[in-house]
């Protein structure tokens, strides 16, 4: 096992975890949820994010739940935990796993 330095992880761990999150880049780059975070659903318009069974994320109307709409949650603020609806913009918290 490798020894972890005092101020945290071992070499091989710190870069795994850049891996990681390269990784998580590139899918979310791609359309694919990186299961960072829930997923959302807006409580005024209905809208809402599924993952479909290859892992891409999906935002899906109340008339239709099997059709993606195109339309994504934004992130308000970078580092933050508030999105915006797309269909009505209304702004919510959702929280990063």
């Amino acid at each position: 096992m490798a020894r972890c330095r005092k101020k945290g992880l071992s070499k091989e761990m710190r870069r795994l975890a850049r891996a990681i999150v390269k990784i998580k880049a590139e899918a979310k780059k791609l359309g694919l949820f990186a299961e960072d975070r829930d997923t959302i659903a807006c409580p005024r318009c209905g809208l809402e994010e599924d993952v479909a069974c290859g892992g891409k994320l999906l935002v899906t109307a109340p008339a239709n739940r099997e059709i993606d709409t195109g339309l994504r949650f934004t992130l308000v603020k970078k580092d933050g935990d508030m999105w915006r609806c797309p269909g009505c913009e209304l702004v919510m918290k959702c929280e990063w796993l």
